[in-house]
């Protein structure tokens, strides 16, 4: 036992985390195979601040402030502004393989 975790919370936090890496670089090079590696790297950095906002008010039970929705809008909205973009410019466009590998 350490510092006040029992044996079956550490194997669960080790399979949790294993778990969670695992899923989350599969599904970053899901998204470089279907996008492209900037595109799929702007979406991991841009998201994950804010899918741990999220989570941590959903699941932790974490105060959502103002400020945070304020900027999860502005960070999501800049992030889907960048994954639609198509070329140089702002040309707006879809397929389906590239809105699932922006997706994932």
């Amino acid at each position: 036992m350490t510092a006040g975790l029992a044996r079956a919370d550490l194997l669960r936090i080790a399979f949790l985390g294993q778990i969670g890496v695992s899923l989350f670089f599969w599904l970053q090079y899901v998204g470089v195979q279907l996008t492209n590696a900037g595109i799929s790297s702007i979406l991991t950095i841009g998201m994950t601040p804010l899918m741990t906002a999220v989570v941590a008010a959903w699941w932790l039970g974490e105060r959502f402030r103002g400020s945070y929705a304020l900027a999860f809008v502005l960070g999501f909205g800049g992030t889907a502004i960048v994954a639609t973009q198509r070329g140089a410019g702002l040309q707006f466009g879809f397929s389906r393989d590239f809105a699932i590998g922006a997706a994932a």
